[in-house]
């Protein structure tokens, strides 16, 4: 949990002021932000207040963001930069929703679903050596996904989405999102967008991706998560982060 507050956290700070890149932050930009690296004892004043006879720190709930985010549904978008050589995934923004809304069917995914897949984190045992095995989900699902093509890319427009629990972090879905545009080989001119979502109902450790091939606007997107499909509602977003 405390790892999906720091990923959160790192959304908070730059995609309020419009500073998301990847990873990258302008560390000038940043200091002046009300969620950077300056704080004062003002600033924080606005979301703790303290109980002189008891000793009671009260937060404030309503103006707590980053309690907002581990209470609600957050999605976050981005969009996928292409040349010869690269692909660069780049997260812009992230949204709260308060519910999270089962579709009936695929038929209701606005769309054509080109694949979908789920996947699982696994750990591997080194043994005697040092380095970490790990096997990314939202790898994993991408892998799951791409050997099990519906159908093949037609609109010059895509819309990537993860479904997961708490833990999943900013840096697995950019690293699922590039394995999927690659495997895809999709055409020059290509439009490239992504979402994740993640709530606590989801479990950990597994995550669900879907590929699809879009035409217009895709509203609040589509999410493939264990045999469900999922959307948010536009009338139950909460906050923009």
């Amino acid at each position: 949990m405390t790892s999906h507050f720091l990923s959160l956290a790192i959304v908070a700070v730059t995609c309020t002021h419009g500073l998301v890149n990847g990873f990258s932050i302008n560390p000038n930009l940043a200091i002046t932000s009300g969620y950077g690296a300056k704080s004062t004892a003002t600033e924080l004043r606005g979301l703790i207040e303290a109980d002189l006879a008891t000793d009671e720190v009260v937060e404030d709930p309503g103006l707590s963001r980053i309690q907002q985010a581990d209470e609600c549904i957050a999605i976050l978008q981005g969009s996928v930069q292409t040349n010869e050589s690269e692909i660069n995934p780049v997260a812009e923004g992230l949204k709260l929703y308060s519910k999270l809304i089962p579709l009936s069917s695929q038929d209701d995914v606005k769309g054509t679903v080109l694949c979908k897949g789920m996947g699982t984190e696994v750990y591997t045992d080194p043994g005697s050596s040092t380095q970490r095995q790990v096997t990314l989900a939202t790898k994993d699902a991408v892998a799951n996904a791409l050997s099990a093509m519906d159908a093949s890319p037609s609109s010059g427009k895509l819309c990537i989405t993860f479904a997961g629990g708490d833990d999943l972090m900013i840096h697995e879905v950019l690293q699922g999102v590039e394995m999927m545009t690659s495997g895809l080989n999709l055409g020059s001119g290509t439009l490239i967008e992504f979402r994740s979502l993640c709530h606590q109902s989801l479990p950990m450790e597994k995550c669900g991706v879907a590929a699809v091939d879009v035409t217009g606007d895709v509203g609040e997107g589509a999410y493939w998560h264990d045999g469900q499909w999922w959307t948010v509602s536009e009338d139950d977003f909460t906050a923009v982060l």
